[in-house]
């Protein structure tokens, strides 16, 4: 089969291993500190694997769409999850539908016992008729009260106090910069069949952060649809920090939902640590897990040379200290390279502005989303093959796939053809 012009350009350092999860890990094995484990929505393109009823609930037949989740009517907290908040703290974020719910967080080292409370704030947003549950969001490690959190430490935990009204939760801290880490990445997931099987997947996985390059929930503007993810990853996302970059479907201006702030539910459920990382937006900020310093961008916001982001990006990079993080790696949405022929050229302005930035920091790798395929280069740059460049890990299978009556969805699933070899 002749192949498209783009993908043969990038043909020499594209490569797809077998689509095994042994062969993943043998290859991460390589890395001395870092284990990246990449893990594919229901087995990306893998075949897909039958429950014990015979449903199936992954691959190609998983793109059954969950039935919207309402929010509870009463201070039970709701859609819990953390994310990380700078060096030795951890955000920890919920939503009841109530206003008096109290916005705090008891916790401690042992089960049961929290020698520590912490107290946050209540917020909302309206976006065109809907408006959010009630959002707590509660800082754990506040340097000047409790202290910072231990590294390599499992604290438990419960919202709304002691008494809360909550189960008890449990979370470990990242460990020292000395020690291994294993992070997960994964994007384009919505809530599908698929996207619950990977929750309970990545559930008995062992990781200590998941990075998220994008493409959440697919609310698309229809905002309970964020309501029914957070709540289909609340297994796992309570208990691991979850690390965000935004994806094409969270610019709900553009898919639908006409708004002056086209990212405003993103940033009201995803706040990631901009301002501790010097950023001045949530869109793009950095921050370090063990021996790792992560650059997470916004392929949404301006990136030419003088912008903000920009400006930014070479800042951040200027003050790594690869002595104590001696992993750099960047994440986002839109990959550079890959062998898909609709998505070709999709990334080609970033990758024009920014590429000679990472390359010049000697970034090792770059994690990306959006085509719904699994891919892997050789280390390069400017679409040549170059020993001393990075290496791109693309990986992102299916997402969703239906068609509710009277609504519009968009219906995404594998991107074919990849053609390169």
């Amino acid at each position: 089969m002749a192949r498209h012009p783009a993908v043969a350009r990038y043909a020499p350092f594209l490569r797809r291993p077998p689509c095994t999860a042994a062969r993943l890990s043998a290859q991460t094995r390589s890395f001395r500190a870092l284990a990246l484990l990449a893990l594919f929505l229901a087995g990306a393109a893998c075949p897909p694997a039958a429950s014990a009823g015979g449903n199936r609930t992954a691959g190609l037949r998983g793109r059954a769409r969950l039935l919207l989740r309402q929010i509870a009517q009463s201070a039970q907290p709701q859609q819990v999850h953390i994310s990380l908040a700078g060096a030795g703290r951890v955000l920890v974020w919920w939503v009841t539908a109530s206003s008096t719910a109290p916005a705090t967080v008891a916790y401690g080292e042992k089960r049961g016992q929290y020698t520590k409370v912490a107290s946050g704030g209540v917020t909302r947003y309206k976006l065109n008729s809907y408006t959010s549950g009630y959002i707590h969001k509660v800082l754990l490690g506040q340097r000047w009260k409790d202290g910072l959190l231990k590294p390599a430490t499992t604290y438990y935990y419960r919202v709304g106090g002691a008494a809360g009204v909550g189960p008890e939760r449990a979370f470990k801290t990242l460990p020292r910069w000395t020690q291994s880490i294993n992070v997960a990445v994964m994007a384009d997931m919505d809530s599908t069949t698929a996207a619950a099987a990977t929750v309970s997947r990545l559930s008995r996985t062992p990781h200590s952060l998941l990075v998220f390059p994008g493409d959440l929930s697919y609310a698309n503007g229809h905002q309970p649809d964020w309501d029914t993810w957070q709540a289909l990853i609340q297994p796992a996302a309570s208990l691991r920090p979850w690390m965000m970059a935004p994806g094409n479907h969270e610019d709900e201006a553009d898919e639908g939902a006409p708004s002056l702030n086209p990212f405003k539910a993103y940033n009201a459920r995803w706040p990631m640590p901009s301002t501790a990382s010097g950023s001045p937006s949530n869109l793009f900020y950095s921050f370090d897990s063990s021996s790792i310093h992560w650059v997470m961008l916004s392929c949404y916001s301006d990136y030419s040379q003088g912008s903000a982001q920009y400006n930014w990006l070479q800042a951040d990079l200027a003050k790594v200290n690869r002595t104590v993080t001696p992993w750099l790696i960047a994440a986002f949405h839109e990959p550079w390279y890959h062998s898909n022929k609709d998505h070709q050229g999709s990334g080609d302005d970033m990758r024009m502005e920014l590429e000679l930035i990472l390359y010049a920091a000697k970034t090792d790798l770059v994690v990306c989303g959006h085509v719904h395929a699994y891919e892997r280069t050789v280390s390069g740059r400017r679409s040549q093959v170059d020993s001393l460049g990075m290496h791109l890990y693309m990986r992102i299978p299916l997402s969703r796939c239906c068609m509710p009556p009277g609504r519009m969805w968009w219906c995404e699933g594998m991107c074919m053809p990849m053609n390169a070899r």
